[in-house]
C-alpha cells in the first residue's frame, strides 16, 4: 500500500503493518523515518534483541535468513524490528515470504534506494495491503520550513518569517545535512531567545560559498563576462548550485538591509557587522551605488524561487543557477 502522508501514517497506522518500505531520492530522509519507525515499533532500539540489523546483499545470498529472523520468538518477549538495508544485489527473494505471510511479533523496515515505479521490490510492496510503500524525495520548502521549526522550537529559539526564508534557501535535497546545518545554527545561537538573517549568513557560509562570492559579486555588478569565465570553472570543481544560490539569497538579504538603513558613512564597518568578507567591500560599495530597495526585494523573490526549484528538480540545478545570475546581472546592468 502507497503511503502518501508519512507524519499522518507514523502517528496513525502505522502499527497495522508489519513490513514498511522506504525508497527514494533523498538517502538522509530515508534513514530518518527508518529511525522514527524503529523507535516507535519498540521500547528501546538501541537494545539488540529488540532491533536486528541485516545487509540488503547478506541477504541476495541467504534469503530465507529474513524471515527466519522475523519469525523468531525474542528471548525476553516482546516485539522487535528487523531492519534491512538494501546493497546493490536484489533482495526480492528475501522480502517475498513475508510479504506473503507478515510476521506476527517483529516489524520489517526495508531501507531502499531510489526505486522506479516499475521495479520489482516496489511493485510487490505497493500491491501488498500487509506492506506500507513510503517515497522519500528532497525536501520542498514547506517541508524544511517544518523541520527548521520543530528544531528550532524545541532548542526554545524564535525566527521570524524573513530569516526562515533565508535559512531554508541554504538547506540542501539530503535530510541528515539539512537537520545537521540547521543544529549547527542552533548550537551557535545558543542562549539567546531568537536566530537572525546575520546568524545564518554567519553560520551556513562555507568553503564553497567563498568561493561562490567570487559569481555573486559579479551578478550583482552587471558583470555578465565574469559570470560566463567564473561558471564554468566552479561547476567543473564541484561547485553545487544550491550552494550558490544560497549565496546570492544571503547578499540580497545584506544589501537590502544596508539600502534600508542607508549604512554609506563607513562601508567598511557596516559590511563586517554584516558578515561580508573584506576582500568583498569594494565590489559592495560599488553595488550600494546602484542597487535600489525594490530591486534587491525582487532578486530575494527570484533567487527563493530558483532554490525551491533546483530542490524539486536537481538535474536542472546548473542551469537554473545560471539564468538567476543572469536576471540578477541584467538588473545590475540597467541601472
Amino acid at each position: 500500500m502507497i503511503i502518501k502522508d508519512f507524519n499522518v501514517w507514523i502517528q496513525r497506522d502505522q502499527a497495522r503493518f508489519p513490513v514498511i518500505l522506504l525508497h527514494g531520492s533523498d538517502a538522509g530522509l530515508i534513514h530518518e523515518r527508518a529511525a522514527t519507525i524503529a523507535g516507535k515499533a519498540v521500547d528501546d532500539p538501541g537494545d539488540p534483541f529488540r532491533l536486528v540489523r541485516l545487509a540488503g546483499d547478506d541477504l541476495s545470498s541467504d534469503p530465507l535468513r529474513l524471515a527466519d529472523e522475523a519469525n523468531t520468538i525474542g528471548m525476553f518477549g516482546g516485539s522487535r524490528v528487523i531492519w534491512v538495508t538494501a546493497g546493490a544485489r536484489p533482495i526480492i527473494t528475501a522480502v517475498t515470504p513475508i510479504v506473503a505471510t507478515p510476521p506476527q511479533d517483529a516489524v520489517v523496515v526495508i531501507e531502499a534506494g531510489d526505486l522506479k515505479k516499475t521495479a520489482p521490490l516496489r511493485t510487490l510492496c505497493e500491491k501488498s495491503p500487509h506492506v506500507a510503500s513510503i517515497a522519500c524525495y528532497a525536501d520542498e520548502s514547506k517541508t524544511l520550513q517544518d523541520l527548521a521549526a520543530d528544531i528550532i522550537r524545541r532548542a526554545g529559539l524564535t525566527i521570524d518569517a524573513s530569516a526562515m526564508r533565508a535559512l531554508t534557501a541554504t538547506l540542501g535535497a539530503d535530510r541528515a545535512a539539512s537537520r545537521a546545518e540547521i543544529e549547527k545554527l542552533v548550537l551557535y545561537c545558543h542562549g539567546r531567545t531568537a536566530i537572525t538573517e546575520a546568524d545564518i549568513g554567519a553560520v551556513l557560509s562555507d568553503v564553497a560559498a567563498l568561493d561562490s562570492a567570487i559569481l555573486v559579486d559579479a551578478a550583482y555588478l552587471g558583470d555578465f563576462s565574469g559570470i560566463e569565465q567564473q561558471t564554468a570553472r566552479l561547476f567543473s570543481e564541484g561547485l553545487d548550485p544550491g550552494v550558490l544560490l544560497g549565496a546570492l539569497l544571503r547578499h540580497a538579504i545584506i544589501l537590502k538591509k544596508m539600502l534600508q538603513t542607508e549604512l554609506r558613512g563607513d562601508i567598511s564597518q557596516a559590511a563586517t557587522m554584516q558578515g561580508v568578507y573584506f576582500k568583498r567591500h569594494g565590489a559592495l560599495e560599488r553595488q550600494l551605488k546602484s542597487w535600489r530597495t525594490d530591486l534587491a526585494d525582487r532578486a530575494i523573490q527570484q533567487t527563493g524561487d530558483a532554490a525551491a526549484l533546483v530542490r524539486k528538480t536537481p538535474t536542472l540545478g546548473e542551469a537554473i543557477a545560471v539564468r538567476t545570475l543572469w536576471m540578477i546581472a541584467l538588473a545590475a546592468k540597467r541601472r
